[in-house]
């Protein structure tokens, strides 16, 4: 259990804590704890539409957090049998969103089969890497 509370592991700001210790005899300690996150990143969406993508396909990924204005963010499509179709960095376009759109070409500018393929988004910055996976439909 988190014993610091549920806020303090997605919000920023300054926590107040006070900490209340007894022993065995009754004797009480009482103190009080300042903290201030700062930084603090946590994915907020992530997605692909239209699906099915007929045209283009649109990925966007969304965070909430300071940090989340200098990210790195790729894309990755798969086919089903594992292949890399493309890959692509998101631009950041204000207020945690990364977003991309991809013309349902391959690397080699072939357009791709109607069928099933597999997003993956990788997004690194100040934390630890975050890596998402979806599946979406070409389908024209």
């Amino acid at each position: 259990e988190n014993l610091l509370g549920p806020a303090m592991t997605d919000t920023e700001g300054k926590y107040d804590f006070e900490i209340n210790l007894a022993d065995r005899l009754g004797n009480k300690v009482k103190s009080r704890i300042s903290a201030q996150v700062a930084g603090v990143m946590t994915m907020a969406d992530f997605g692909v539409f239209p699906s099915p993508a007929r045209l283009y396909a649109k990925f966007r990924m969304s965070f909430k957090g300071t940090s989340s204005v200098n990210m790195t963010v790729e894309a990755t499509v798969h086919d089903v049998s594992g292949a890399e179709v493309m890959s692509s960095g998101l631009s950041h376009k204000g207020s945690g969103v990364y977003e991309t759109s991809w013309d349902l070409k391959n690397e080699d500018g072939g357009r791709v089969a109607n069928g099933v393929y597999y997003l993956e988004l990788r997004a690194s910055g100040d934390g630890p890497e975050i890596k998402v996976r979806r599946k979406f439909a070409v389908l024209r």
